[in-house]
């Protein structure tokens, strides 16, 4: 009888614990955390680390920016090519920006140089904030707003984003012109605010060709393909009636300045594709400098070649080329394929870091400055993502995939200078990041499937 009531009693208990236990709510990680972390991570090894703890001894602090003089020469360039058009000068060769580009910036010609200088240095930065923090709380009320605060300082102290504003380039601008035209799409479909949403897109392509590729993000519904097809093809036809607008000679010498040139565009600050596998060729060669520091070039050199065979040292250039190509658009694939498969609001925001990766790694000539978009496509990440429940093996390896995507992140915001030899060149944390951010949407739909609910927001895209 004994026995009985002991055992009855341990059965009430086990059950009180495993009820208990079912009632906790599973462990979490906020997004601000892993973010908060990453920076702190990357401010010890690439700020504190080269600049107090070297081997100099002293407080070295190494070129920041790669600076000209006198400042904005990009902007300067712009400003007097639209200058010249405008008086009827001869079509210059060796501006590689659309021919529209140059009526867009006819305001400025109203006050002078240096005022036009602080003109678009307000605007880049108001731009850039607009982006990283009112856009996320407008489209998603739910946003981690410490996460947010956290992306928007790192992004206004960045090097990519000073970088962007000493050369007076645009990049910013036109992203959040692409940002906030996607924005009017998708919360309105009236026919004035698409007009605009669609004058906005295009406008930000007459300035810099790359934002083409977020024509994806005008897509209703992903599964209607015909519709949407009609729709890109529409804007890609309008936009190249566009590079035709001020006539045919200045449509050939903006084919033939793109030319010239992507003729000579390998080196540290472009992180696209092609200038990666050039720079890796010409390792593989022996190549040194005879300015930038030669004697660790000239190392990692001596390292490419021993770590090659010899058979494939003169195409290795090729070969991390087409590994590279082949490797985003196998993840950019993936990433179309679930976002028509499924067609859920939390697939949106792939598509649109996916897209900023890709117009930062393929064009020719895609130098340090565009790594200031990439920070605005995260932001908007952020804004769309939700704590991860580390209820599974599924909740930890989406925490550790947005770590590892975070880090990746992190090392892009210091200058090549503060980094060792072989992390200067950003492109290899740009190609992680495609395959983490591929890897984090696999996970994120494969917890769904095994949940079987609604995603936190909404299932139509913003």
């Amino acid at each position: 009888m004994n026995c009985k009531f002991t055992r009855s009693r341990a059965e009430k208990t086990d059950r009180y614990e495993e009820t208990k236990q079912a009632m906790r709510p599973p462990r979490s990680i906020p997004l601000w955390a892993i973010i908060g972390g990453s920076l702190f991570l990357g401010y010890l090894a690439y700020f504190i680390a080269p600049v107090f703890l070297n081997k100099e001894g002293g407080m070295v602090f190494p070129r920041y920016v790669p600076t000209m003089n006198p400042i904005g020469v990009d902007l300067r360039l712009a400003y007097d090519f639209s200058k010249g058009w405008f008086s009827g000068a001869p079509v210059p060769i060796g501006w590689i920006y659309p021919p529209l580009e140059r009526v867009l910036r006819l305001p400025l010609l109203i006050v002078s140089f240096p005022c036009a200088y602080a003109i678009q240095t307000v605007a880049s930065i108001f731009a850039f904030l607009s982006v990283l923090m009112a856009l996320p709380l407008l489209v998603c009320k739910r946003a981690d707003r410490t996460a947010l605060a956290l992306v928007a300082m790192a992004g206004l102290l960045s090097y990519g984003f000073q970088f962007e504003l000493e050369r007076g380039q645009s990049n910013v601008i036109a992203v959040a012109l692409v940002a906030w035209a996607l924005v009017l799409f998708h919360r309105s479909s009236k026919r004035g605010t698409r007009l605009l949403a669609y004058l906005l897109f295009s406008c930000a392509i007459q300035l810099k060709l790359y934002p083409a590729v977020f024509v994806l993000g005008f897509t209703q519904d992903a599964r209607d393909w015909r519709r949407n097809l009609i729709r890109w093809s529409a804007l890609g036809v309008a936009n190249v009636i566009g590079l035709f607008a001020l006539g045919m000679s200045n449509f050939q010498a903006f084919l033939a300045s793109l030319t010239t040139a992507v003729g000579n565009s390998a080196n540290i600050f472009n992180h696209s594709i092609t200038s990666f596998a050039g720079m890796t060729q010409k390792l593989a060669d022996g190549y040194t400098p005879l300015k930038y520091h030669p004697t660790e070039v000239a190392g990692l050199a001596m390292q490419v070649q021993s770590g090659i065979p010899a058979i494939w040292q003169h195409s290795v250039g090729r070969i991390v080329e087409t590994g590279s190509l082949i490797v985003l658009a196998t993840c950019f694939g993936l990433v179309l394929a679930f976002v028509a498969w499924r067609h859920a609001r939390s697939n949106f925001k792939y598509m649109m870091i996916m897209c900023a990766l890709s117009a930062m790694l393929l064009p020719m000539l895609s130098f340090d400055y565009k790594l200031s978009i990439l920070i605005m496509a995260f932001a908007f990440f952020v804004g769309e993502s939700d704590v991860f429940v580390l209820d599974g093996w599924t909740g930890t390896l989406q925490a550790s995939l947005f770590a590892t995507v975070s880090l990746l992140l992190v090392l892009t915001l210091f200058p090549p200078e503060f980094k060792p030899i072989f992390l200067r060149s950003s492109t290899p944390m740009l190609l992680g990041m495609v395959v983490g951010f591929t890897l984090l949407m696999v996970a994120e739909n494969a917890k769904c499937g095994q949940r079987r609910h609604l995603d936190a927001c909404p299932d139509n895209v913003p």
